[in-house]
């Protein structure tokens, strides 16, 4: 039996083990993960990639409607693309499905795993302070509408232990979340 009875949201920059923590800890709790990302690959049958570069602006109005999709599902982990925090929108409708937590990874290990993937365009004609300020910005973002933060300094499988174990402390946070949805 699950020990959820709302979804985890995991936010956080790009690169920062949200889909592989939150694969983990749904095997862990036994309940389906999602990754936002794959969502909208398999409903349009592109990349996020190809779909931000196609109209960044109707990427984002797909990535709400992902959003709303992914709200509706029965208890699950989630993961969001590192963007879709950030538009108050968002957080707005998955706030209302569960807990949002930041998984909190330091720059200078996201910054190691971007350079692993220069197609991106998150960093493609980028500097590192360049990326580092857009880290810094979503952050501050990603603090905002967080209910808990879980760093991410260690592996993998530990830190989605840590999220799995936040748990018990959720219900006094997520309640009054749910009042003023």
């Amino acid at each position: 039996m699950s020990q959820l009875s709302h979804s985890l949201i995991l936010c956080g920059f790009p690169s920062s083990g949200k889909s592989r923590i939150g694969r983990r800890a749904a095997r862990i709790l036994g309940v389906p993960f999602v990754d936002t990302d794959e969502y909208l690959n398999m409903q349009h049958h592109q990349t996020v990639q190809e779909l931000y570069q196609a109209d960044p602006q109707r990427f984002r109005d797909l990535e709400h409607e992902a959003a709303c999709a992914v709200s509706a599902f029965a208890p699950c982990v989630i993961s969001t693309g590192g963007g879709m925090l950030t538009f108050e929108r968002n957080a707005d409708v998955l706030r209302s499905a569960g807990w949002i937590l930041l998984i909190d990874r330091p720059f200078p290990l996201i910054w190691t795993s971007l350079q692993r993937h220069p197609e991106r365009p998150l960093i493609r004609g980028k500097s590192m302070e360049d990326v580092r300020e857009m880290y810094n910005r979503r952050m501050e973002i990603y603090q905002r509408v967080c209910d808990l933060v879980i760093p991410n300094d260690q592996s993998p499988e530990a830190c989605a232990r840590l999220v799995v174990s936040s748990i018990p402390s959720l219900p006094a946070v997520f309640p009054r979340r749910l009042q003023n949805s």
